[in-house]
């Protein structure tokens, strides 16, 4: 489920913004030209943050 309005997530402040800051960080780094961060709703209890990028991805081999 996708909402306009705005969510709440409880958790740590600083630790929530520096794992999405990374994410961002790490996909700006690899993308060729576009990043797209989608936050919804999972659930009433989980809020799902993807970020994609248009960069090369990790190898195969190293996925593990």
């Amino acid at each position: 489920m996708v909402s306009d309005s705005p969510q709440i997530v409880l958790g740590d402040r600083q630790a929530l913004a520096r794992a999405i800051d990374n994410l961002v960080a790490n996909a700006n780094r690899h993308a060729e030209s576009q990043v797209v961060v989608r936050i919804s709703r999972v659930d009433p209890s989980i809020i799902e943050v993807r970020v994609d990028d248009d960069g090369p991805g990790v190898p195969i081999a190293d996925r593990r």
